[in-house]
């Protein structure tokens, strides 16, 4: 489905025949919908579609993923202050660090405060504060750099995109 000539969303299972029919060559935006009932199941089969796809085709390097979690428009809360959704982001990303490259900045901004987040505080209905614990951040940032250092599908120019974004991540002003 197209949205806003931006990208796609999609929350079915992804191929590499599929992915290859979207996108030949060219770099585009994907949104990966995640709903409510597959965080509460941990059932990450339409993500592990896209990761095994991902590693598959040489050219995807080019696109970027949003994760779109839908099923919590109701809660109040942020995204990375849901008990259920920070645990099956870290599952997800322990057993697949090479995913937080292809995402997006922002996508990749709230994935590393749910690996390192210790507490939030909220000041006011439009302003809340978060706690980060330096050393879980670090940790999840080592495991996603050593991971693509070791993968053949990357090469330095991929490594320093990533350190770059993850640069921008921990020193926005």
């Amino acid at each position: 489905m197209k949205i806003n000539n931006v990208g796609f969303m999609f929350t079915d299972v992804m191929t590499p025949n599929k992915f290859t029919k979207l996108c030949s060559g060219g770099s585009h935006i994907f949104i990966i919908d995640i709903v409510k009932d597959e965080i509460i199941s941990k059932n990450m089969e339409n993500i592990y579609s896209w990761i095994n796809t991902l590693m598959r085709v040489d050219y995807a390097k080019l696109s970027r993923f949003r994760l779109s979690i839908h099923g919590y428009d109701e809660d109040i809360r942020e995204i990375y202050e849901i008990p259920e959704v920070v645990v099956f982001i870290k599952e997800l990303f322990n057993k697949k660090p090479e995913l937080f490259y292809f995402l997006d900045l922002d996508s990749k901004q709230w994935v590393l405060i749910c690996h390192s987040i210790t507490k939030s505080l909220h000041i006011n209905y439009i302003q809340s504060e978060i706690v980060i614990n330096k050393d879980n951040a670090l940790d999840f940032i080592s495991k996603v750099t050593e991971c693509i250092s070791l993968n053949s599908k990357f090469d330095n120019n991929d490594k320093a995109d990533l350190i770059s974004d993850i640069n921008s991540i921990l020193y926005k002003t």
